[in-house]
């Protein structure tokens, strides 16, 4: 399924006359800006597709390089040369516990932007040799049997809960409560800011949250709602909407 998943990523056209032609080069600027901000950035996913890493480009150096803890980035990722079927060369083993515990010091401290793949990545191993993906239910004993996405889970929780973060949330639904608990023990205790991005109406938005797990916590941390689609958000006309001069004017304004 993932293979055909990357085939869409990989074919996937851009300009007005695709099929879906959302602004991509807009949608790089946003992630841009955010890791640019003074102190260290972070991009938590739980998708575990090549998205990001076939579509966001640093354009020599006019945007940092995403880092991935524990994983040493291909020379073609993040970069328009991406664009082939996954190959030997794209495959990741990921580190062992002690491999891990003698690096995470030195792995924070050599960046200032990290994309952090929660649920792990189609072109992930295992130590055991599986494609390492969180799927399904028992989602946090499958994390907490590798030692690199525990660890993961460890950061998110670290950056989550320092005192007044923003987190913008693109895409999540806010059905995985190992997840939910985090945010709403920030939003509870340390004043964590929310702002979501979502095609639905936001009365319905606020319908399903509450009955989503920690939902009613979650929903007091809500600084920023904007109903939509990154179409509508970042059309192929390459317009700047109004409703991106709102995120611009809240979000990215801290």
């Amino acid at each position: 399924a993932y293979e055909g998943l990357d085939e869409i990523v990989r074919q996937r056209k851009l300009g007005p006359d695709a099929a879906h032609p959302v602004n991509t080069y807009r949608v790089q600027k946003l992630i841009g800006d955010v890791a640019c901000k003074p102190g260290k950035s972070f991009f938590f996913t739980l998708n575990q597709d090549l998205f990001i890493e076939r579509n966001y480009y640093i354009y020599s150096g006019i945007r940092p390089r995403p880092s991935i803890p524990g994983i040493q980035i291909g020379e073609d990722w993040f970069t328009t040369n991406f664009g082939g079927k996954i190959g030997r060369e794209d495959i990741r083993h990921v580190p062992s516990a002690a491999e891990l515990d003698a690096r995470k010091q030195e792995i924070v401290a050599q960046s200032d932007f990290f994309y952090v793949k929660l649920h792990g990545s189609q072109n992930w191993r295992s130590s055991a040799d599986a494609q390492l993906m969180v799927i399904g239910k028992g989602k946090t004993d499958q994390i907490s049997r590798e030692p690199l996405l525990a660890w993961y889970s460890e950061l998110f929780r670290a950056v989550v809960l320092q005192s007044e973060r923003r987190l913008l949330v693109i895409g999540y639904g806010f059905r995985d409560e190992h997840i939910n608990n985090v945010i709403a023990d920030a939003v509870a205790n340390h004043g964590l800011a929310l702002y979501v991005i979502s095609p639905v109406p936001y009365d319905a938005f606020r319908q399903d949250l509450r009955a989503a797990p920690a939902g009613e916590v979650i929903l007091q941390g809500l600084s920023g709602y904007y109903p939509c689609g990154l179409l509508e958000m970042f059309p192929g006309d390459q317009s700047i909407t109004q409703i991106y001069r709102q995120l611009c004017d809240t979000f990215l304004a801290g």
